[in-house]
């Protein structure tokens, strides 16, 4: 759906382009995952990669891609 301005003005228009409300409960694999209030769907990021901070993250890219890469305003 292409963007209108008049959605502005429109009482009627409440929600374009976004997503449905969604639970996020934790899920647990079986009863005892649930006892014991440990998911194994649950992934901590702690230690997984460093951060590379940068002032001009489009000029000083690392060689390889990272999804840790940080711009700083």
């Amino acid at each position: 759906m292409k963007a209108n301005i008049k959605w502005l003005d429109d009482p009627e228009v409440f929600r374009v382009n976004q997503l449905p409300a969604h639970s996020d409960h934790p899920f647990y694999k079986d009863y005892r995952e649930w006892q014991n209030h440990s998911s194994s769907f649950k992934q901590s990021l702690n230690g997984a990669g460093p951060l590379i901070f940068t002032n001009a993250a489009l000029t000083h890219l690392p060689l390889t891609p990272s999804p840790f890469l940080v711009k700083l305003n």
